[in-house]
């Protein structure tokens, strides 16, 4: 059978903190677009992993990497990844922007933030991508997840912050920040995928067919569900037309 004793007992590990795709309810249960995805893969395989709530990105990478996890089911492919991940199709694909106080220009590209303090969320793709273009000619910050990165360039702690739009985003608007806007663009996106560890290569191939025979209109459905256009007032133009080109947007997480 496709999926072994140990597979079927190895967990998947979502991360507690990146809406619209993966975050815990209030009761601690997986939800997100990333979860209801991972659902329909499930519905599809007759089965249902155990998950396990993870809310530090690195231990959740070096869990994927020695098997502890054998599902990441909201993850973007890297080099570095490739090399302990299998990696299946991509489901979602969300534009990688800067994020900056009202005053600090406007259509800026990294190469622009020459002698700025940038962030970005340690471990995620975005810190390989922006070490890559730097340089050195910005200095790299740090944070510790999207929201903590959002705070930064509130506060003036950083001039910038790089990170997904739709993430970046929804913390502006619960943290109901007026003072933040997309005052540029990156020519990066997050391909977001499902990996699975490669101790589990049947496991893989497993969930790849069922992600196929899931279909677009199913998963532009889910996509509805977790977003909407609503709330949209406080962002800047800029930020509402690349929200509406992805259909991704702040979300309401009421209902969890």
């Amino acid at each position: 059978h496709w999926l072994d004793a140990n597979a079927s007992k190895s967990p998947l590990f979502f991360n507690t903190s990146f809406p619209p795709m993966e975050i815990a309810t209030p009761a601690g249960d997986f939800a997100g677009l990333g979860a209801d995805v991972m659902a329909l893969v499930e519905e599809r395989l007759g089965v249902t992993f155990p998950r396990t709530a993870s809310n530090n990105w690195q231990e959740h990478l070096r869990a994927l990497q020695n098997g502890d996890c054998a599902i990441a089911p909201v993850i973007v492919e890297t080099p570095e990844r490739r090399e302990y991940a299998l990696f299946t199709s991509v489901y979602a694909s969300v534009p990688v922007v800067i994020i900056a106080r009202q005053d600090a220009g406007s259509n800026l590209q990294l190469k622009d933030l020459g002698g700025k303090r940038v962030a970005v969320v340690a471990g995620f793709a975005t810190e390989t991508y922006v070490r890559e273009r730097n340089g050195a000619r910005f200095i790299v910050v740090t944070v510790p997840d999207i929201q903590e990165g959002v705070r930064a360039v509130a506060f003036g702690q950083v001039d910038a912050f790089v990170e997904n739009v739709a993430g970046a985003a929804y913390f502006i608007d619960q943290l109901r920040i007026s003072t933040l806007r997309v005052a540029g663009t990156t020519d990066y996106a997050f391909d977001f995928r499902i990996a699975v560890s490669r101790k589990y290569p049947l496991l893989h191939s497993a969930i790849q067919k069922a992600l196929d025979s899931i279909g677009t209109d199913r998963l532009n459905e889910v996509q509805r569900r977790w977003i909407s256009l609503r709330g949209m007032d406080r962002f800047d133009t800029r930020t509402v037309q690349l929200l509406s080109l992805i259909h991704i947007s702040p979300v309401s997480y009421t209902h969890l």
